[in-house]
């Protein structure tokens, strides 16, 4: 009899990691994110109007890719192109010099198209600093969409951490507040 009960438990342990697995392996959107509310921010899996996502749906912003837009690590465009990349523009990282058109860049776009707490990752090509961005919730700010965030920048084995708040005016333009 104790051997059939253990047996029945593993068997129901089994069956909860499989679909547990199947679940987590596969983005879904969470019931907290009403996106009627937020019509004007893209929602992940709906056409965003941009060329890329430059891996931000998979949790690495591709630098690389988004260096050869903005042209570099001072950027043809000090803050970036907004028609080919989302750009944050403001003071970030109480402006590091580590950060360029490049982070910018990678930052603009996770804040466009990173779901809630999911993280994005990137190191820049020109300065070797890694980046994490973890976008928090979405919020309306005076008609303003906008999304708390945290960062992360390691440089020269130095972290420096900070959290902050960044509007969307227009396509793919974020401007720190």
């Amino acid at each position: 009899m104790a051997k059939r009960g253990k047996l029945v438990v593993l068997s129901i342990a089994a069956f909860v990691l499989a679909h547990a697995a199947t679940a987590i392996g596969s983005w879904q959107s969470p019931g907290y994110w009403n996106a009627f509310k937020y019509s004007g921010m893209p929602v992940l899996g709906q056409e965003t109007g941009w060329s890329s996502d430059y891996g931000i749906v998979r949790g690495r912003c591709n630098a690389r890719m988004v260096s050869a837009l903005v042209g570099g690590p001072r950027g043809a465009a000090s803050d970036g192109d907004s028609r080919l990349v989302a750009t944050l523009r403001g003071p970030i990282l109480s402006d590091t010099p580590a950060v360029n058109a490049v982070d910018r860049g990678c930052m603009g776009h996770t804040l466009e198209l990173a779901p809630s707490f999911f993280a994005v990752r990137w190191t820049n090509p020109d300065t070797h600093g890694t980046y994490m961005l973890v976008p928090m919730r979405r919020l309306n700010l005076h008609g303003n969409q906008c999304r708390l965030f945290s960062a992360q920048v390691t440089l020269d084995g130095n972290s420096l951490p900070q959290r902050g708040t960044a509007c969307r005016h227009g396509h793919g333009d974020w401007h720190m507040i």
